[in-house]
């Protein structure tokens, strides 16, 4: 049996519409009327908003990039983002291609070809969709689904995903996991990115590793081994329950209710390896940097040394002193002038058009 938010989706999934809320400037900045106005105030609020009751000095400086983080019941939050009717609007009206969407079955993924259909056109171009049908099916016997960038389906999604941004410093996608008949989420892993996972529907397990390795980069899935064996933490989320987990954090999931929906907020700060390929660019501009390397005078018994350290001094004093304050100020402030954009325009019936 499932439960009655999971008997609505899998009714509804062909016709039923969402009336989903969109999280606007005024409702994220009703503190008071002065930060209506006030484009930080309003983007600061929305992060607020997600690890309340706990201020974000705190945040960053005792939790970020260390260790786990539960806030429970986020008012509500999750209502105002996502639902099941608003899964059951975007897998009715949008085109969802295999890996972005995929389904799991006790932690392993069912064969793609038995929920995304190849088809073609009317002028012959191929193309491939989900079959809504087919994954409502499975979902109800009991699997997993995930949606990568679910965001880009769903304004609510994407509008507070871009006000997370700037306060984080940091590209926000945001991620779906739902299941309608206690699904098994995936094997133990960690994400190659900060996640703050926020529960929408229903309950989930989660069990908490830790970190083996720091600041660990992404990697593909089943390169990920070594996993610990013994938790350090093991609990339930409910409806408006948030958790932070740092980059290389192993953890676990499993459904408890027949109906369960979470979002991950995934965050992909700019690391020191983004600071030093930035300055790439500008280090080109210098002669010294285009030139060979004279491997080949190296060599020379007679002055192969003495080439080899003056190069080695030569090029360390250019890196040592492209790095700086004022290049890291530039590096951070061409990156923010990424943020916080979203997709968004309104057409009028003269084509014109406005971003949002």
């Amino acid at each position: 049996m499932i439960g009655k938010a999971g008997a609505m989706f899998v009714s509804g999934i062909s016709s039923q519409r969402s009336s989903g809320s969109l999280i606007s400037s005024a409702t994220a900045g009703q503190t008071s009327p002065a930060m209506k106005s006030d484009k930080i105030a309003i983007v600061s609020t929305a992060f607020d908003r997600l690890i309340a009751p706990l201020d974000q000095r705190t945040f960053f400086l005792r939790y970020w990039g260390k260790e786990h983080l539960i806030c429970r019941g986020k008012s509500d939050l999750h209502k105002s983002l996502f639902s099941w009717s608003a899964l059951s609007d975007v897998l009715s009206t949008h085109r969802i291609e295999y890996p972005r969407l995929r389904l799991l079955r006790g932690g392993q993924l069912i064969p793609h070809e038995q929920y995304i259909t190849d088809r073609v056109d009317r002028v012959g171009n191929p193309y491939s969709s989900q079959d809504s049908q087919a994954v409502a099916a499975l979902m109800e016997a009991g699997a997993m689904l995930h949606i990568t960038s679910i965001g880009e389906t769903w304004k609510p999604l994407a509008t507070f995903a871009g006000q997370l941004e700037q306060p984080l410093c940091g590209r926000v996608q945001v991620n779906l996991h739902a299941g309608l008949a206690k699904a098994k989420g995936f094997h133990t892993h960690w994400d190659g990115h900060d996640v703050f996972a926020v529960q929408i529907n229903g309950r989930k397990r989660w069990r908490l590793f830790g970190i083996t390795a720091e600041a660990p980069l992404a990697i593909p899935p089943e390169e990920k081994r070594g996993a610990p064996t013994h938790h350090i933490w093991e609990g339930v989320l409910e409806p408006g329950d948030m958790l932070y987990l740092p980059r290389g954090y192993w953890h676990a999931t499993q459904f408890i209710d027949d109906a369960s929906l979470h979002l991950t907020f995934a965050v992909q700060h700019p690391t020191s390896i983004d600071f030093i390929q930035w300055l790439l660019k500008y280090l080109a501009e210098n002669a010294a940097v285009r030139r060979d390397i004279p491997a080949a005078i190296f060599e020379l018994s007679d002055i192969g040394g003495q080439t080899r350290d003056t190069y080695i001094q030569e090029l360390g004093a250019l890196l040592l002193n492209a790095i700086s304050h004022e290049s890291l100020t530039r590096f951070l402030m061409e990156y923010r002038a990424t943020l916080g954009r979203v997709n968004h325009i309104q057409l009028t019936e003269r084509s014109s058009y406005e971003n949002r």
